[in-house]
């Protein structure tokens, strides 16, 4: 009998603790059950929204593939296009390597090789032998002045279009220009002296013996005006005449005249002469010829004016 309680007593007390255990359980279930239905709400809000999103990116993602495919085909024919030039070149390079004398890089060794010339290149066939290979202008030495000549050298010494003349350069060695003046009558003959010096750069007027003389050859202007006085004469005719001499020749004259003047009478001489000279040439003026009582009139007004320059030199010679 003792044994049988014994039995029965854990399984009460068993049955006790189910009991107190299990009562509070009900609305714990039911609250994790809600809370679960509330997190699957807000877990499937959120996967629509990625879901929404992800849409968004696959259709700009699929805009771009389309746009990043006609760039690939727009590549793809400019590969296409750059292949085939470099098949011509490369056809081309092979056509120059066969020709006599040319180098593995294609450059025509016998026409490029650099050479020494006499003197200072005058041609775009010199200019070739000295080593220049770049179409262009240059600048090259001429029979008298200094050319400008286009060189093609692509094209060989026989083509016409290998060398064409563009013109000269003014090129000058030195400056030269002067302008004289009188203010005094002049009567005499033999070259005729100043006594203002405007302008005498370089030197080349000597105004006490009316003397220009050349320092470079080549091509001269000179320009001379003045007034020839006629006092009152009851000769017919009188004359004045005024001379340009080089070395001595007269090479121009000026000339005034009046008739029957019962008075005093003034007239203007003018003189223009373009020369060429050789350096160490002299230029003057002189009084060639005057009627009695006739002169060159002058006076702090400077009615007398004599100017010239080197308007092209004769550079050859003074490299």
């Amino acid at each position: 009998m003792v044994r049988s309680y014994s039995i029965w007593i854990p399984i009460g007390i068993l049955v006790l603790a189910w009991s107190a255990s299990s009562t509070p359980t009900a609305p714990n279930l039911e609250d994790q059950f809600q809370q679960l239905r509330k997190e699957f709400i807000q877990f499937k809000e959120v996967m629509n929204e990625k879901e929404a999103t992800f849409e968004a990116v696959l259709t700009e993602l699929k805009a771009k593939d389309q746009q990043n495919s006609k760039i690939r085909e727009l590549l793809a024919n400019k590969i296409n296009e750059l292949e085939e030039k470099i098949a011509g070149l490369e056809a081309k390079t092979h056509e120059k390597i066969q020709q006599p004398g040319a180098s593995p890089n294609g450059v025509n060794e016998l026409k490029h090789q650099s050479r020494s010339i006499n003197g200072m290149p005058s041609s775009c066939g010199d200019l070739q032998m000295i080593g220049h290979t770049w179409n262009g202008l240059y600048t090259v030495m001429g029979l008298r002045t200094v050319s400008t000549v286009y060189c093609d050298f692509t094209k060989s010494l026989d083509d016409p279009g290998f060398e064409t003349r563009i013109g000269y350069t003014d090129t000058k060695s030195m400056p030269v220009y002067f302008y004289v003046q009188r203010e005094t009558r002049y009567f005499n003959g033999g070259p005729m002296p100043f006594e203002i010096e405007q302008l005498n750069t370089g030197g080349f007027m000597d105004i006490a013996s009316g003397k220009f003389t050349a320092p470079r050859p080549g091509i001269y202007f000179f320009s001379y005006t003045g007034i020839a006085a006629f006092p009152a004469s009851t000769t017919p005719k009188s004359y004045l005449v005024v001379g340009l001499y080089l070395n001595g020749v007269g090479v121009g004259v000026s000339e005034a005249n009046v008739s029957n003047n019962a008075e005093d009478e003034y007239e203007q001489l003018s003189l223009q002469a373009t020369l060429h000279m050789n350096a160490g040439d002299q230029v003057w003026l002189g009084l060639m010829y005057a009627s009695a009582g006739s002169y060159l009139h002058d006076d702090i007004r400077h009615f007398t004016h004599f100017n010239g320059w080197l308007l092209e030199e004769d550079i050859s010679q003074a490299v």
